[in-house]
């Protein structure tokens, strides 16, 4: 959902006002994913024996990302008027994210079902 809200973000420049709400309200719904999802994933690739430790450090790089890429958007918008560029540049993140946690689960054999 949210790599469909971001694409519609992208066309914020044709000055659609449906278009726009329909981008904000299917990012929103997909957004709160990324509040649950590095738990998540913490347990299915360092297991219940190393969670704690795992998590720490996926909190951690979390947030040095968040500070070292926070600007970003607004430095993007300030360069280019418009915000339609960091939109883009979310999409391909999250794209590329989701290519590489894939091919993460795969090689590790990660995230099935658990055993009995």
């Amino acid at each position: 959902l949210i790599l469909i809200g971001y694409a519609l973000c992208c066309l914020a420049d044709l000055g659609n006002v449906p278009l726009a709400f329909a981008a904000m309200v299917i990012s929103g719904v997909g957004l709160p994913l990324c509040a649950v999802s590095p738990p998540v994933w913490t347990r299915d690739l360092y297991g219940d024996e190393n969670y704690t430790r795992g998590l720490k450090w996926v909190q951690t790089i979390f947030a040095l990302g968040i500070f070292a890429v926070g600007p970003v958007p607004g430095l993007l918008a300030d360069w280019t008027d418009s915000y339609v560029p960091a939109y883009a540049l979310f999409w391909v993140m999250l794209l590329l994210s989701l290519i590489l946690l894939g091919w993460v689960y795969a090689r590790l054999r990660a995230g099935g079902r658990p055993g009995r």
